[in-house]
């Protein structure tokens, strides 16, 4: 009997050696192959192999009861904003300005701007802008620079090359841009939308901003303004704009597309753009502030007081505008979006671009109220007696409505 609970001892303190001794090597083992914080080493000896699993958790009894599961953390719901891309040009140069990935069409447009006017000076134009998409820009071996835009790269590169193509040009890409949606949190506040737009941290945006760029030895497009006195108020046009306007009123458009094939300005013509005046050195607040939507059909510009005209004005001017030999006042009729009837007024009727073109300015008393009353998407139509003379609608009429409330209360310079 002796013996018997001799034998029995012995077993049970062999059993408690060889778990104490499997329970050691266990946790060497994790030690040895670095198992993180809540797993154990399983494998080694003659597995021929070692690893980490997790502690059970989940059972009626965990290998490690003090251990719990962490709860799951709440999911943001996010959503993908609009990445806007912008590229300037200069007709002088033979590279371009580009921004992308901006929060703002008006951010875009603004930095690429900036970059192009700061090395080039006056002359800086928006060549493109969108959103979510590409832009290929290529070079002939004129230097001229082309275009292309599309849904992804390869697009974009298979349209400026096939454009260079139809028109005769041998052409090589040399940059292409791509604007990306941005993901964000989904139903921000506009208070936080503007936070994101603003603050630094959240700015993922790309420039391409060369400092040096050729310029083309190729005879530059003419540059320069022509500077109107209108009863009293100042009217500003590019010559560019004079140019393709007087143009499109007597080429057919396959004349209009071999003659301004290089420009710029025809692109964005083609679709209509908005063109906002630098202003002025030395003026006081407040003045100076103005912007024109042209388009190949005509044009219109918006603008305040300058100077001693204290009045503000919106000028009509196009190729099928009568033009008369010297400026006087006439009664025009101007019917406009808004669900007024058309109202028949004086309007001073005159000449432009040295007798070309003709013009039609009304003047209206009080800036604030003209800017406050400009639709997103704005149609006039402009009548000369029975005649309708121009038919133009205008659109992203608000983004330059909040940029010339900017520059009329004198908070900056907006452009």
């Amino acid at each position: 009997m002796i013996g018997m609970n001799w034998m029995v001892e012995k077993i049970v303190l062999l059993s408690s050696v060889m778990a104490a001794s499997w329970l050691v090597a266990k946790s060497a083992q994790a030690q040895i192959i670095g198992c993180p914080e809540g797993y154990y080493g399983i494998g080694g000896g003659n597995a021929g192999w070692i690893g980490c699993a997790p502690y059970d958790t989940r059972s009626e009894y965990p290998t490690a009861p003090d251990r719990k599961p962490e709860p799951e953390r709440p999911r943001v719901p996010t959503m993908y904003a609009n990445s806007y891309i912008a590229v300037a040009w200069h007709p002088k140069a033979t590279d371009v300005w580009a921004t992308w990935n901006q929060r703002t069409a008006e951010k875009s447009q603004q930095v690429a701007l900036a970059a192009c006017t700061q090395i080039m000076g006056a002359g800086c134009t928006i060549a493109v802008s969108g959103y979510n998409g590409s832009v290929a820009i290529a070079r002939d071996k004129s230097n001229l620079v082309w275009y292309g835009w599309g849904n992804k790269p390869d697009n974009a590169r298979e349209i400026v090359l096939k454009d260079c193509k139809d028109k005769n040009k041998d052409c090589k890409i040399v940059h292409v841009f791509t604007a990306e949606p941005l993901l964000q949190p989904a139903n921000f506040t506009p208070t936080q939308q503007k936070f994101l737009e603003t603050n630094p941290a959240f700015d993922f945006s790309k420039n391409y901003f060369p400092g040096n760029p050729v310029v083309s030895k190729a005879p530059p497009q003419p540059v320069g303004n022509y500077e109107i006195a209108v009863n009293g108020h100042q009217v500003t046009m590019n010559q560019q704009l004079a140019n393709i306007s007087i143009a499109s009123a007597l080429e057919r458009k396959q004349s209009l597309e071999r003659q301004f094939a290089n420009d710029p300005r025809y692109a964005l013509m083609k679709a209509g753009y908005w063109e906002l005046t630098p202003r002025a050195a030395g003026l006081a607040t407040g003045d100076g502030c103005s912007a024109t939507f042209a388009t190949l059909n005509g044009a219109v510009a918006v603008a305040g007081p300058n100077g001693q005209y204290r009045n503000a004005a919106i000028t009509f001017f196009g190729g099928n505008i009568p033009v008369p030999k010297n400026g006087q006042m006439k009664k025009v009729t101007l019917a406009q979006t808004g669900g007024k009837p058309p109202a028949t007024v004086e309007a001073y009727h005159f000449p432009m671009a040295n007798g070309k073109l003709g013009a039609v300015t009304f003047v209206v008393p009080d800036a604030s109220a003209l800017v406050n009353n400009m639709f997103d998407e704005h149609r006039f139509a402009v009548s000369l007696g029975t005649k309708q003379a121009l038919d133009i609608t205008w659109r992203g009429g608000h983004s330059i409505r909040d940029r010339l409330t900017k520059c009329l209360k004198g908070t900056g310079n907006p452009y």
